[in-house]
């Protein structure tokens, strides 16, 4: 045999070993077939001329087969798909000619994959939402429902009339004039500062790649927050703003001539004369404000009680009571209603929402403070105490109820 040939033949006979062994590790080839294969190598060996190289090739051989008998055994019961699927079709065949085509044949099953069972390490890795669920807070209403505007000085005074003498009369021929005098007072209310600050550590705002934004928004929210908080319930004692609820900001509702007199009252004819007493004072009311809870309760009694009248009017699911528009907020204490002309509730501001970065204070331990805040204050006009009537719910229902 020529050399080139010699040479073509031993790779041929070199990926035939190699293809062997690898299938029988992977348990893919029945003896059978392997027999088979080492028969055909031995015989392409023996065509060889050079002994040494038939040696070596022979050595080679059995050192496979030895390999191969190794491997079967530790096998026993580990059988391979392949010779499950080839058995099961052997004995099907050896059924169909005895006549029993429908025997069942058991094949080995393989198990299922579990991330539990099947996976190393942590499996299934977390994936972070990239927006951060935000704790709910109350529609700031005195943004929308009040009189806002901007001023330049931190102190604003209340310039209004008061103690009115004499007016206007007609006159015979001859008579004296009708005299007419009123003073003028001044309230001052000076600007405070409403404000709230985050300190963050720089690892966390790298971490959480939108959380500087958020803080901007949350902080503003939460100053808006409070500034509606103030406007309808504010304390009044310095620096907390002054609110609807205080007095001197508004009017008593009144049961009037409704005392005692009716036998089973409703939250909602307190309204109704609410409404009729701020319109007794010459201000036309706009809103009426309460909890939502109390709202709540103002429709089912309306439900349950089947109330239809021209007064009352539900559109699109906002209610009306004598025209006038209720309003839901948690700015609102329980058991407490507001009605009146919103425009005559003054919130003046020095300086709007301001943000400021400090990078500084806490370098040392890496940390960064952020503030939000706004410059302003909340009043009403002297002469605009008649807009707002002030009531609570329970003592308006107790008023109203015959003896």
């Amino acid at each position: 045999m020529e050399k080139e040939q010699e040479n073509i033949l031993l790779d041929k006979i070199e990926q035939k070993m190699a293809g062997l062994a690898d299938k029988a590790k992977a348990g893919m080839i029945s003896e059978g077939a392997f027999k088979q294969g080492i028969e055909e190598l031995t015989g392409k060996i023996n065509s060889i001329d050079n002994t040494n190289t038939v040696n070596e090739l022979k050595s080679a051989l059995d050192s496979l087969n030895k390999d191969f008998q190794t491997l079967k055994e530790s096998r026993v019961e580990k059988r391979t798909i392949v010779e499950d699927v080839q058995e099961a079709i052997k004995i099907l065949v050896s059924n169909i000619e005895n006549g029993k085509a429908h025997e069942k044949v058991a094949i080995k099953t393989v198990g299922d994959m579990l991330t539990s069972t099947n996976v190393a390490g942590t499996g299934a890795q977390p994936q972070r939402l990239t927006t951060l669920g935000e704790i709910k807070l109350p529609v700031p209403l005195a943004f929308q429902l009040c009189n806002v505007f901007n001023i330049s000085e931190g102190i604003i005074t209340d310039v209004s009339q008061t103690g009115e003498e004499g007016g206007a009369a007609a006159t015979a021929e001859g008579e004296a004039k009708e005299q007419y005098d009123f003073n003028i007072t001044g309230a001052q209310y000076a600007t405070t500062y409403v404000n709230s600050y985050v300190t963050v550590t720089r690892n966390m705002l790298k971490n959480f790649g939108y959380l500087e934004n958020f803080i901007t928004q949350r902080l503003m929210k939460k100053v808006m927050d409070k500034v509606s908080s103030y406007v309808f319930e504010g304390s009044g004692s310095a620096p907390v703003w002054k609110g609807i609820n205080q007095t001197g900001f508004h009017t008593d509702w009144a049961a009037g001539g409704y005392a005692a007199t009716l036998a089973k009252p409703t939250l909602l004819q307190a309204l109704i004369i609410g409404v009729g007493q701020c319109r007794t004072l010459y201000h036309e009311p706009n809103g009426i404000l309460m909890n939502p809870a109390d709202r709540a309760h103002l429709l089912i009694d309306i439900i349950e009680k089947q109330i239809n009248l021209p007064q009352l009017l539900i559109s699109n699911g906002e209610l009306f009571v004598d025209g006038v528009q209720v309003y839901a907020t948690g700015h609102v204490t329980s058991d407490k209603f507001y009605i009146g002309d919103w425009s005559k509730s003054n919130v003046a501001i020095q300086s709007g929402f301001e943000m400021y970065v400090d990078p500084y204070t806490g370098l040392k331990t890496n940390k960064i403070t952020i503030l939000g805040e706004m410059l302003g204050i909340h009043f009403v006009q002297a002469t605009d105490i008649g807009a707002f009537i002030s009531g609570d719910i329970s003592d308006a229902v107790t008023a109203l109820t015959s003896s």
